[in-house]
């Protein structure tokens, strides 16, 4: 047996090569991340974007952590919830991502971005081996779209691409003039935060973040979430929204439960939440909110739910901590909630 090659006596010997595995890679913007050195700004003002942690740094798996490094972001309008921005000013801008493959193969190729992401369309045109492709996405950090629903955090998929090795190939992430905030009350931002080549598809690609609730213009007094549902011994709120209300200005986390009626599976999850020590937990350290799958299938999906008896736990600010599918007994399932 060598390294890369192994040898089959047949009778007469024959050599079969085993290829070394593709080479997947992750390309950040920052000099703290992986890789920097294969990102290059080639048109517009762009600018760091550090703090808060939160906002202005994915939580895609594999990414640097946000408390360590952080983005760029390009600026193209001011809006507020005083003074909403519908078009802003925007100017040209273009940033690269050279993934420097040794050798060729065939990738997927994924972008992420924050929560303090705000555009459309954003255009990402990908040189491979076998021309250009451009894709148009929206950078919905906020949840300003149709679904209310976040696509900040996650990786979202551009394509896949053959690419033949070398230095000119790469992602291209353009802004032209007819990008536009997708949610006018918040700064209009383009970010450049990471892109990821894969040999295969991500079986992980993130969870998305809860949309966030806009304070009410000139500071007053918001809207107050509608009371809360008792429902056996936990008190829950019928709404993400609500449900976030409830948690703004706590530390407590988002627990969000998609449930059904003629699910075991969701009626046996249901039990083990109202059971100690897992209610007590939930008492002391958590906002509750429950949809009902089968009429939320859209939330469910745009979240990463495909299924009843599913929980996705979010910190007050709404972004995600972790999703929990499996089946577990209410021991487990107190371990697994459990808020330092």
């Amino acid at each position: 047996m060598k390294y890369g090659a192994q040898w089959l006596l047949t009778g007469a010997v024959s050599l079969i090569v085993t290829l070394a595995p593709a080479q997947d890679i992750i390309i950040e913007t920052q000099k703290e991340g992986q890789n920097f050195d294969h990102y290059e700004e080639i048109e517009g003002k762009w600018m760091d974007s550090k703090v808060p942690a939160a906002t202005a740094k994915s939580r895609a798996p594999g990414l640097t952590d946000g408390n360590k490094c952080g983005s760029r972001k390009y600026l193209f309008s001011s809006g507020t919830p005083d003074q909403p921005d519908p078009k802003g000013n925007p100017v040209p801008a273009a940033a690269r991502f050279y993934p420097r493959f040794s050798k060729p193969g065939h990738y997927y190729v994924y972008a992420t971005w924050p929560r303090a992401a705000n555009a459309t369309p954003v255009k990402y045109i990908v040189k491979h081996a076998k021309g250009t492709d451009t894709k148009e996405l929206t950078q919905d950090g906020w949840g300003g779209t149709e679904t209310g629903i976040s696509n900040a955090n996650t990786w979202v998929l551009i394509g896949d691409y053959d690419f033949a090795g070398g230095n000119d190939e790469y992602v291209e992430l353009r802004v032209d003039e007819s990008v536009r905030p997708v949610s006018p009350k918040n700064y209009g931002q383009v970010y450049a935060d990471a892109v990821r080549f894969s040999s295969k598809p991500l079986e992980d690609p993130g969870q998305g973040a809860l949309a966030t609730v806009t304070p009410s213009p000139g500071g007053a007094t918001p809207t107050p979430a509608a009371p809360p549902t008792t429902v056996g011994q936990l008190k829950w709120y019928e709404s993400i929204p609500d449900a976030q209300k409830a948690a703004m200005g706590t530390n407590k986390r988002i627990l969000l439960f998609f449930y059904s009626p003629t699910s075991e599976r969701s009626q046996q999850l249901e039990k083990n939440l109202a059971a100690d020590p897992v209610r007590s937990i939930l008492e002391k350290s958590y906002v509750l909110a429950r949809l009902n799958f089968l009429e939320n299938t859209k939330v469910a999906y745009s979240l990463g739910v495909f299924k009843a008896g599913v929980i996705n736990v979010y910190d007050s600010q709404g972004n995600a901590v972790m999703q929990i599918s499996e089946r577990l007994s209410p021991a487990e399932l107190a371990e697994k909630l459990k808020v330092e």
